[in-house]
């Protein structure tokens, strides 16, 4: 009983730790034009992240679609793309200003939101480390939702030469993410304080 006292103590202060912010939705509706497409700089910010080109062009490195472009896979509101300048390109998401967050999902098509499916780089960094995942487009016109739910993550990256990203929703952290070294001191004196409280009981 008093095992499982604890148990439930520590987990609700982990969860107490791991609070968020409120969850959002970032849609890029602030860049939709009545034109085929326009640049929108380097770095692009709404809702207190920011996407990043990871590699800079002064001003021409970030995009998105107008609302008369055929290719543009949000036809009422507008999507981030980078140049197509090759498969290394792309941006970075983070909290401006630093932080964790969790990222729920985000709707991808390919550029130009044709049937013809791809391929589009995606990495994320945690406590534990960098992930890399390729994400498969199906041969299908429209967004496509990839869901992931990852917690406590301090960024994640898109890059190829053929996509274009809608709809990310993300949930900021009220900790920074722990370093791995943190994470198992911390795991390590739960660990101690149940052993010595089941030892007393």
């Amino acid at each position: 009983m008093k095992f499982t006292m604890i148990r439930s103590v520590a987990a609700a202060g982990l969860l107490a730790l791991a609070g968020a912010a409120g969850a959002t939705t970032i849609t890029f509706d602030s860049l939709t034009n009545p034109g085929i497409w326009q640049y929108t700089t380097d770095t692009y910010t709404e809702q207190g992240y920011s996407f990043a080109s990871n590699v800079p062009s002064n001003g021409y490195s970030l995009y998105s679609y107008g609302l008369q472009s055929p290719f543009n896979a949000d036809p009422t509101g507008a999507t981030l793309s980078q140049e197509f300048q090759g498969n290394q390109y792309g941006f970075v998401v983070s909290r401006v200003g630093g932080g964790s967050f969790v990222l729920g999902s985000f709707d991808l098509a390919n550029s130009a939101d044709d049937a013809s499916g791809g391929t589009v780089s995606f990495s994320y960094v945690d406590a534990t480390g960098v992930h890399y995942e390729d994400l498969a487009l199906a041969d299908q016109s429209g967004l496509q939702t990839f869901t992931f739910d990852l917690g406590a993550i301090s960024s994640f990256a898109l890059w190829s030469n053929n996509f274009q990203v809608d709809n990310v929703n993300v949930e900021a952290s009220t900790i920074p993410v722990p370093e791995p070294s943190t994470g198992g001191l911390l795991l390590a004196g739960l660990a101690a304080l149940i052993t010595v409280r089941r030892r007393k009981g």
